[in-house]
């Protein structure tokens, strides 16, 4: 099933925005931003069982490359067209909303990966991760409770505990 993104709305909204001077301010930030949305936009996926590995590899490719949002987004794609692995994927958009410094996000589709199947040990790890980037950015304990009631048992309810008691 071929898949192909258009923003009609945003198309026709970025064109009245351009309209007037070509010379003035906002026809350049509307080019600025046309040439995102059409980097960004532009691609299709063909969604079949034989381009699965490719895509995934074409997913990390944007993870290591820094092209978070085109991770996110391609993840997201693979998590509800290939439901065989759909545990596997949203385990990577978590790893992608982590790497955006969105530990919220990131833990919240952790938890729908577990539900999905991932290996409870590895989204442990991947939550606390989270949990530990969101607490020393925010200086906030209270995400530590979270990781205690997620993992009452899990591997770093020591540190957990600790962080709660300073």
């Amino acid at each position: 099933m071929k898949k192909t993104v258009l923003l009609p709305t945003l198309c026709i909204a970025l064109a009245m925005y351009s309209c007037g001077n070509e010379e003035s301010e906002s026809h350049t930030e509307t080019q600025a931003i046309t040439e995102v949305i059409t980097e960004t936009v532009t691609e299709s996926y063909d969604f079949t069982k034989e381009n699965e590995s490719q895509y995934l590899s074409k997913g990390n490719g944007f993870l290591m490359s820094g092209k978070i949002d085109q991770a996110i987004s391609l993840f997201s794609q693979m998590a509800e067209n290939y439901p065989e692995n759909k545990s596997s994927y949203l385990n990577s958009l978590g790893a992608s909303y982590h790497m955006n410094q969105k530990y919220d996000k990131a833990i919240e589709t952790y938890i729908l990966s577990m539900e999905a199947g991932e290996n409870a040990s590895t989204i442990d790890d991947n939550i606390w991760e989270s949990c530990e980037y969101k607490y020393k950015q925010d200086n906030d304990s209270s995400i530590m409770t979270t990781y205690l009631e997620l993992f009452p048992e899990g591997m770093y309810i020591a540190k957990a505990k600790s962080i709660l008691a300073s």
